[in-house]
């Protein structure tokens, strides 16, 4: 690098970090005698004096058997921040370091970018020098630039900001742009986001005109023909629940796809838990105490509690809460729908994982879920896309309600979903306590953000695309409701 560069960087928040900083192709060189090979990120963080060769190696023991970056593992075991990190990265590439809290990026240079790809790079362009464009990045390895980003072909340069600062500059500069198409994701023939525009609703109309017609011209044919529809619904509820009870007697199903020994030995993927919260505030410190009873390691357990903006209450709660290391709070900006999907799809952007799960605010998972999720995931064939849970509820005794309530998630999880699931049919997914891999997520669209049964639309839609989903022997429990006026309102 030029003294003019070095010093128009250094104006921009820009420090070359080590003396092949403009050389952020080839990395450093290890200066120790003999050697040179490429530093390492681990020696690196020795080198800065972050941590210890005694820490590094435990960490290395632990990586060998996760699917999990260095850094990650160290950070969320508290011997690093991410900024040491950074820093770190910065000596071992020779790539420049940049602060994104003192210099802002420049929202024209931002626009460039596309808002998905730059969420799932965790790069971000900052600003241009001269016809050279500088990319800020959480990790020094992003393949594919400037094209992965969307960005007009011609000169970069990589530079390297911790991981924090990355992850607050895309919701600042691209919230708005993610909650739209987190509104749209599924395309419009497969959502019911065009039930709401007026042409639509008038064709939804012109029949209900015609059927009131009908019953007042010929009132006992009508309700004749009513009474043999509903016959017919409640036969085929029950011929479903007749297959579904033989499906489950026949046995597991279709065997695994892959041996328990090779299962055995994949590293543990990061799994990530999406909690949709609203008006929650009061049951935090029990949903924190459950969701950090997970037995799976902090750096693979992606745990992100998804809050609306105008949620105040919640977010204020969130603030004064002591979270664990792998939890984080992702704040959805404003917009309609202001659903439950929409939040999840706006969230699936900032997802670490390649496994996808999802928790109600109020449940509470056996501690060994996602052990048992990853080895199903591991074992299983690769069209297995999703595998959802059994529910009950904790305060199931408590009444003549809660146990009907009981009686018929048993029913439902234990007959029907399981008989469903070993004779390889479609399953409705239930709300909670589902996990779904990232690739089969996305190539569905994800949620309906404008359908209330968002969780039995993807089961369909997973189906049609060619995904199969199975039911995991895991139970999480949830709270019934106790009270007959809350159950009817």
């Amino acid at each position: 690098m030029t003294r003019g560069a070095t010093r128009r960087a250094t104006a921009a928040g820009l420090r070359p970090v080590g003396a092949a900083a403009s050389r952020h192709q080839a990395g450093t060189r290890d200066r120790r005698p003999g050697g040179m090979r490429r530093l390492r990120l681990g020696e690196a963080l020795i080198d800065i004096g972050s941590i210890t060769p005694d820490q590094l190696a435990r960490a290395l023991a632990l990586q060998a058997t996760e699917a999990a970056r260095l850094g990650e593992i160290l950070r969320l075991r508290g011997l690093v921040t991410d900024a040491e990190i950074a820093r770190a990265l910065a000596h071992q590439s020779g790539l420049e370091l940049v602060d994104l809290e003192r210099v802002a990026p420049d929202p024209s240079i931002v626009a460039l970018a596309d808002p998905a790809a730059a969420a799932r790079l965790q790069a971000i362009p900052v600003t241009r020098e001269g016809d050279t464009l500088v990319v800020a990045a959480a990790h020094a390895d992003v393949t594919g630039l400037p094209g992965a980003l969307g960005l007009p072909p011609g000169p970069f340069r990589l530079a390297i900001a911790p991981q924090d600062q990355i992850e607050r500059a895309l919701h600042r500069h691209f919230g708005a742009a993610l909650a739209r198409r987190a509104a749209e994701a599924v395309p419009e023939a497969l959502s019911c986001r065009g039930f709401g525009v007026p042409g639509k609703r008038m064709v939804a109309v012109w029949p209900l005109g015609l059927a009131l017609l009908a019953v007042l011209a010929w009132p006992a044919t009508i309700f004749t023909a009513l009474f043999a529809a509903a016959a017919v619904l409640a036969f085929a509820s029950a011929a479903l629940r007749l297959v579904s009870l033989l499906g489950m007697l026949r046995g597991p199903g279709p065997g695994p796809g892959t041996t328990t020994e090779d299962a055995g030995r994949r590293p543990l993927p990061v799994i990530s838990v999406l909690v949709p919260l609203f008006r929650e505030g009061d049951i935090l410190p029990s949903l924190i105490g459950r969701l950090g009873a997970l037995d799976y390691p902090p750096e693979l357990a992606d745990v992100c509690l998804v809050v609306e903006a105008v949620d105040t209450a919640t977010l204020d709660a969130l603030r004064a809460a002591a979270l664990p290391r792998n939890f984080r709070v992702i704040v959805v900006p404003d917009g309609l729908p202001r659903t439950k999907p929409r939040a999840l799809n706006y969230a699936l952007n900032f997802c670490r994982g390649e496994i996808i799960g999802i928790y109600d605010a109020e449940d509470a998972p056996e501690p060994a879920q996602l052990r048992k999720v990853a080895a199903a995931f591991a074992a299983g064939p690769a069209r297995l896309g999703c595998v959802q849970g059994r529910l009950g509820f904790y305060n199931a005794s408590r009444n003549w309600l809660t146990r009907c309530f009981a009686l018929e998630y048993a029913t439902w999880f234990g007959i029907v979903l399981t008989g469903l699931s070993r004779l390889g049919l479609a399953l409705p997914l239930g709300g909670t306590t589902c996990f779904i891999r990232r690739d089969a997520l996305e190539a569905v669209g994800a949620w309906d953000a404008h359908n209330v049964t968002e969780d039995a639309d993807l089961g369909l839609r997973l189906a049609r695309k060619g995904w199969q989903t199975r039911v995991l022997d895991i139970h999480t429990g949830e709270e019934a409701v106790a009270d007959p006026v809350t159950w009817v309102r």
